[in-house]
């Protein structure tokens, strides 16, 4: 039967040990102010979401006021300020926005009302359905606010068109909202204001499943528009909207006949965010990544998808990784292909020089741990690298010893020649963080290395020493599997 039991003893003029036992269980004085505590913090915690939810809610009502009744600057600062505000119920806050968005005289604060109402709008279908985008637009509460904001779309204001479209950014992308939204995409193309245009050319990056016959219109814009902003957008639209192999030949087609840097730059970089490059394009690409900058730093990547297969390219992409490594600018980007496609490889193995040098050598802190990274990446076979990091442990610099040391632990058993250097600086470093670097890996290092020990009878017999160096010792004298004694006496064999 549960029963409640405070006792408290008093020994010697001092209170003894006091308990409370409650049920079969025990709580100890310690225990129940413990608990006592966390309770004030939650009930604490409560008072605060409390007062401030009445603070959110009265600051609600007073910007609603003012949406409805103010004058233009007060409806401007009141929607902008509804974007901030969370009431425990949005609708009154989606209605009141949506209205001015589409309703308002003034242009300046349906500008402000759209882009708040992408904010409010974002935020109440997240809180419904969280990360399920596919049940978003369920709710009938998300319909107005919706056509609000195609209906801004077509404002006669330019500054408005172009925050309505920024906001439909806001709405979490689904097939619904797609077949509601892309006509008017679509019509903007043809905006004067170059932003708009931009932005509904970009929007086609993040709708779900874009139709097909769109793609035709963003390339024409990505062919034909005047403005550099809104091919640029274009070429992000293609690659992000209809993701596909297909679309290599037309980009790199498009890449040779683009008349800016920025054009040219930005398809190399979103095709290398996307699928394998297919086969028969791969000569053009070895040929661009060895006499164009941003190719150098982006084609090595796009080839390292195909793991090991990319081997016959591995001489190019370590000329384009020595290239890199001569730069003042160091770009890593080629060098870390290398590693991704076979760390072993002589290519791989040829670029631990360079790396260890510029390592040792650099006075950028960023760029150290850059080099430190693709060093981690290399794992054992790396192990080439010791005599180098040995070289850095004593530079200068104690990042740059903090580096090595920390590096020297993740080679394994090829490390172990630096156990001296590592003790020295362990004891001997002024700076800290070197000294602890330094422990950590000789801790690690030590680990590495078992001591002797006999292997157990029916594997590898009585007296049979494995030193964790991948050799076995056998002891003189001892005795062998079938139970005979070994002609030596004494010694290891």
């Amino acid at each position: 039967m549960s029963y409640i039991c405070l006792k408290i003893e008093h020994r010697g003029g001092e209170w003894g040990d006091s308990a409370m036992n409650i049920g079969p269980g025990r709580l100890t004085v310690g225990r129940l102010m413990l608990a006592i505590a966390a309770l004030a913090v939650l009930l604490a915690a409560g008072m605060y979401r409390w007062q401030n939810s009445d603070v959110d809610q009265s600051m609600t009502s007073t910007n609603l006021r003012a949406i409805a009744r103010g004058d233009a600057p007060a409806r401007r600062q009141a929607a902008i300020k509804l974007a901030g505000m969370k009431p425990s119920n949005p609708d009154p806050v989606l209605a009141a926005l949506a209205g001015a968005a589409v309703g308002d005289a003034a242009p300046e604060v349906r500008q402000a009302a759209v882009s708040s109402l992408g904010v409010v709008l974002a935020a109440s279908v997240r809180a419904r359905v969280g990360n399920s985008p596919e049940t978003t637009q369920e709710s009938e509460a998300d319909v107005l606010p919706t056509r609000a904001i195609i209906r801004a779309m077509s404002d006669p204001r330019p500054e408005v068109r172009c925050d309505a479209v920024g906001a439909l950014g806001a709405i979490p992308a689904t097939p619904k909202l797609t077949s509601a939204v892309v006509p008017t995409l679509l019509r903007l193309f043809d905006d004067a204001d170059v932003a708009t245009r931009a932005g509904a050319v970009m929007h086609f990056c993040w709708l779900k499943e874009p139709p097909i016959e769109a793609r035709g219109r963003v390339v024409a814009m990505m062919e034909r528009d005047p403005e550099v902003k809104v091919r640029v957008a274009a070429i992000q639209a293609l690659v992000y909207g209809w993701p596909s192999a297909e679309l290599y030949p037309i980009l790199l087609s498009r890449r040779n006949q683009a008349p800016t840097l920025a054009e040219r730059s930005m398809i190399i970089r979103c095709l290398a965010d996307q699928i394998p490059p297919p086969p028969e394009i791969i000569p053009t690409l070895v040929d661009l990544m060895e006499t164009d900058e941003v190719a150098g730093r982006f084609v090595p990547w796009m080839l390292a998808k195909y793991g090991k297969a990319a081997r016959p390219w591995l001489g190019a992409i370590r000329r384009v990784a020595e290239r890199q490594f001569e730069e003042p600018q160091l770009n890593i980007q080629a060098a870390h292909a290398l590693v991704k496609i076979d760390p072993d490889s002589p290519e791989a193995r040829a670029m631990l020089g360079p790396l260890g040098r510029r390592l040792r050598d650099s006075t950028d802190a960023d760029e150290r741990g850059r080099l430190a990274w693709l060093l981690e990446a290399y794992g054992a076979s790396a192990a080439p690298a010791v005599p180098i990091l040995r070289e850095t442990l004593k530079s200068p610099i104690a990042d740059a010893r903090r580096i090595a040391a920390r590096l020297l632990g993740r080679l394994g058993p090829s490390a172990q020649v630096a156990v001296d250097d590592l003790e020295a600086l362990s004891r001997q470093d002024p700076d800290a963080s070197v000294r602890t670097s330094a422990l950590s890996t000789l801790q690690n290092l030590r680990s590495q290395m078992r001591p002797p020990r006999f292997g157990p009878i029916g594997m590898v017999g009585r007296g049979v020493i494995d030193r964790g160096d991948g050799r076995v010792y056998r002891l003189s004298g001892s005795r062998d599997l079938d139970g005979g004694v070994g002609p030596e006496a004494g010694g290891i064999r």
